[in-house]
């Protein structure tokens, strides 16, 4: 807190700057809203395009997760196999990897 009340704000309307306390030479940017200041990460966020790709990444992810969920509690299926054989989704959805260790049992099946 210390480091935070002691730097020297530059405010232009409404934005405000001061130098990162965290990263030297970077400045932090605020903005006037609703009464108040509101830290900008606007420029801390990835670009659109590259934000989009991250999004449905992750919810291509989440899918993968839905489906080995119904996994779950069926005979004969142990919690380390559903582990392994998510993981092994992951893998393959991230980066295209493909183990050559056979399957414990195949999700399409249940």
């Amino acid at each position: 807190m210390a480091k935070i009340r002691a730097l020297a704000i530059e405010e232009r309307g409404n934005e405000a700057f001061c130098d990162s306390p965290e990263e030297p030479g970077k400045k932090v940017r605020f903005v006037k809203a609703g009464g108040g200041w509101r830290l900008d990460v606007g420029r801390d966020m990835p670009a659109e395009a590259e934000a989009r790709k991250q999004i449905r990444q992750m919810k291509d992810l989440a899918d993968a997760v839905r489906t080995y969920r119904k996994a779950i509690g069926k005979p004969g299926i142990r919690p380390e196999g559903i582990d392994a054989e998510l993981g092994r989704e992951l893998m393959k959805r991230l980066k295209g990897l493909e183990s050559k260790e056979p399957h414990r049992f195949d999700i399409n099946k249940l």
